[in-house]
């Protein structure tokens, strides 16, 4: 199985590259419009009409609701392609002391979005679990457009999913968590940004739950049935909001960390293709002698969904652990934070530096304090 979304993306939609050309002529480099989305949508509900159209009628799905949201995910996927295919992959090291450091207190101002849209790699951590025990939340998409919201949308990979199924993207739709955070203030911290955009959100689902109730109406004279679903629906989503809050509060400290460090410390971010990419192609892009050879290599390996990843922590050591002396005490981690340091002519610039988490009495056995995360080997 592909390992990242983008990946598993490209290869399992059959309108995916027509979605990423869409985007591109439409939208360019710039926020998603109306007129894309329209377009976007148009494309995704023939190629659905065109899949099911060959199974038997009894055979088809009864559940649409989800397929009703594979517009926005494919709209995130265009953005993705359109700012340059960039993912960052996080080493099992980097991610195991991303979870234990705190972000709350991190100014929204002092991160930089490296591009408008971009995907970060969480690998698969068995706690992180969405709607389903069996469904991990696998990274996350970010559109991070000046002027607009911060928008966050988890990914999910599904254990036993067969991905080279034709159908599976129509049976077993993805899953996702989105949630916008606005920063219309610099100073303002990720802490207060992630409650604000709980609160919001619920609401926004609020207000879809007081539209028109079901009933007869009378419409230019005559009177016409209406059932309105959307309650019963706002109420679904409303509760998938709530239920994902936790995995998405972990996940976003997850990605806040891989802001900071790509903001702070460039040099340690190495360029590389997956593992699983086919060794013969890799092969053919080293000993390629013209431009033309290795971009017509490359568009092979984006046409079989490989892309080249920015990997985190890929000369990463892990800190030496404290023993705190003589004392007796129980292991546990120390959390880590990012301090604000002051820098530049008079000191009047600020820059981010990572105090990175440390296990207190690691002798003593693993730690008892706190959660433990299990992330499963990349």
């Amino acid at each position: 199985m592909l390992r990242y979304h983008p990946e598993r993306y490209r290869r399992t939609r059959p309108f995916a590259k027509k979605v990423a050309s869409i985007y591109r002529s439409i939208a360019g480099t710039n926020p998603p419009t109306s007129e894309s989305f329209k377009e976007i949508s148009s494309v995704i509900m023939n190629s659905y009409n065109d899949e099911i159209s060959i199974l038997p009628r009894e055979s088809r799905p009864i559940e649409t609701r989800l397929l009703m949201r594979e517009p926005s995910i494919a709209s995130y996927y265009g953005a993705y392609c359109a700012f340059g295919r960039n993912i960052f992959h996080l080493n099992d090291e980097i991610l195991e002391e991303f979870i234990h450091t705190d972000v709350d207190s991190v100014p929204v101002g002092l991160v930089d979005f490296p591009y408008g849209c971009f995907y970060i790699s969480f690998g698969s951590i068995k706690e992180m679990t969405l709607y389903e025990d069996n469904r991990y939340v696998d990274g996350a998409y970010i559109f991070a457009f000046e002027g607009f919201p911060i928008q966050i949308v988890l990914t999910t990979s599904l254990s036993g999913a067969n991905y080279s199924s034709r159908y599976e993207w129509i049976f077993n739709p993805d899953r996702y968590y989105y949630m916008a955070m606005e920063r219309n203030d610099e100073s303002v911290t990720f802490g207060e940004l992630i409650s604000d955009a709980l609160k919001n959100e619920l609401e926004k689902q609020k207000d879809k739950e007081s539209s028109l109730k079901t009933g007869v109406y009378e419409v230019g004279g005559e009177h016409v049935g209406i059932i309105n679903k959307r309650p019963e629906s706002a109420k679904k989503s409303q509760e998938e909001i709530e239920s994902g809050f936790s995995a998405f509060h972990t996940s976003l400290k997850l990605v806040v960390n891989s802001l900071c460090y790509v903001s702070q410390y460039k040099s340690e971010i190495k360029e590389k293709w997956p593992d699983d990419t086919p060794d013969a192609l890799i092969t053919k892009l080293n000993t390629a002698k013209t431009p033309k050879q290795t971009q017509r290599t490359i568009s092979k390996l984006v046409s079989m969904g490989y892309t080249k990843l920015k990997v985190c922590g890929n000369s990463f050591n892990k800190k030496e652990l404290l023993n705190n002396g003589d004392k007796e005490i129980r292991p546990h981690w120390r959390r880590g934070h990012w301090r604000q340091q002051p820098h530049g002519e008079n000191l009047n610039q600020k820059k981010l530096i990572w105090i990175r988490p440390t296990i207190v009495r690691k002798d003593k056995g693993e730690p008892e304090l706190g959660h433990i995360y299990e992330i499963e080997k990349g």
